[in-house]
């Protein structure tokens, strides 16, 4: 269920964010069940986790004062989303206080790693928003690969076009300009020092992370150095492929007015259809409570003229190509029969003391709902009942 957040004076990026990671399940679960976290923004996102989880839509919170990056000051909301997800990502690593090393600076979406580069320590909040792509550049005529970089990101900043000269821009063709061929020129190779003109650089996905942050870069410094923003309307789709990975929407934060001045609000999917909106009517006034209100339906949320920042969880449907394995419940039954059959041709001769005997497999109880334990010598048993049962029948 979503619930109003206390605004604290311009805090309105902050409490967006904090909507949609609220509203991510497997974050949330993990920081209401966990109670040994160690680190003060960790701290105060589980306290204010525990606390939605208690509340209902009627009564406001107030996050904790350690989940602010700048107190006092407007934020970007995109700025904000990869501060708090870099400090609790640091805290869950190391068990400590990481609030000063991310303040006040604006914190990049990846890191990048030279080819063969070692392992990197990770976290549960690694595990969930992380991604990484691979950029590479070979040479046409040694086919050398002289440049591979690899980099992990936690956020996809999509450029977003300054004019559509009357075409309408789709999050798809936002996608395509991002991971588009570049052409080099002048380029020489390391290993055979030929020179080359006009030479691909490829970027791929090596790996896509299970919620996605995708960000529109909206705002652009011009020639004279003053950020301005980027009005272009976007057409946002409820679900999106990439790289064959399946995406739906139910988190997305929007951006209202100018560079200068702006406001931010949230649109939340709840459950499979209904979405809410999270705003603050006066974003500047502190102690003001987030109003809720229901939209009809997903494209009054996606129709909003400014979307900022969406996340999106990956689908479990097919994927292409994918073979899907047996259910659980089916692999258990045949594993039960399994074991039947091998206790019918063991039962003539009798059991040794055997780890197989006392093996504790289960099978599923169709009348209960529910696993039953069961060894090997117990199948035998049952085998041998159902025997006597037929040779019983036969006689009548």
């Amino acid at each position: 269920m979503a619930i109003g957040l206390q605004n604290q004076g311009s805090t309105c990026s902050m409490n967006s964010s904090l909507q949609c990671l609220l509203h991510t399940p497997r974050l949330s679960d993990f920081f209401a069940k966990s109670d040994k976290i160690r680190g003060e923004v960790a701290n105060d996102f589980r306290k204010l986790i525990i606390e939605s989880m208690r509340s209902n839509a009627s009564v406001s919170i107030k996050p904790g004062p350690k989940l602010q990056s700048s107190p006092g000051s407007q934020q970007d909301a995109q700025e904000y989303l990869m501060f708090l997800l870099n400090a609790l990502d640091q805290e869950l690593k190391h068990g400590h206080d990481m609030r000063a090393a991310t303040k006040m600076k604006p914190v990049k979406s990846g890191r990048k790693d030279r080819k063969g580069g070692g392992q990197v320590q990770s976290s549960l909040v690694a595990e969930i928003f992380e991604g990484q792509t691979r950029t590479k550049l070979q040479c046409p005529k040694c086919s050398n690969e002289a440049s591979v970089t690899l980099e992990t990101f936690m956020s996809l900043s999509l450029p977003v076009p300054s004019s559509t000269v009357g075409n309408t821009i789709t999050l798809e063709s936002c996608i395509q300009e991002y991971t588009k061929d570049d052409m080099l020129d002048a380029w020489c190779c390391s290993k055979c020092k030929s020179k080359q003109h006009n030479i691909c650089k490829k970027m791929e996905f090596v790996k896509l992370p299970a919620c996605l942050i995708i960000h529109l870069a909206r705002f652009k410094c011009d020639s004279s150095g003053n950020v301005e923003k980027i009005d272009t309307a976007i057409d946002i789709p409820e679900s999106v492929e990439i790289s064959g990975q399946h995406y739906s929407l139910y988190g997305l934060i929007n951006h209202t007015g100018d560079a200068d001045y702006g406001h931010y609000t949230a649109s939340i999917k709840l459950g499979n259809s209904e979405w809410r909106q999270v705003t603050c009517l006066f974003p500047q006034e502190a102690g003001e409570i987030e109003e809720l209100r229901i939209l009809n339906n997903s494209r009054n949320c996606l129709l909003n003229p400014s979307p900022y920042v969406g996340i999106r969880r990956r689908d479990r449907r097919k994927q292409p190509g994918e073979r899907r394995p047996v259910s659980l419940e089916c692999i258990y039954w045949q594993r039960a029969e399994q074991q039947t059959e091998l206790a019918d041709q063991k039962n003539a001769t009798g059991f040794s003391s055997s780890k197989e005997e006392t093996t504790t497999y289960g099978i599923p109880n169709a009348v209960a709902k529910q696993w039953e334990p069961f060894t090997l010598k117990q199948a035998a048993a049952s085998a041998n009942q159902r025997r006597e049962i037929a040779l019983r029948g036969s006689v009548l």
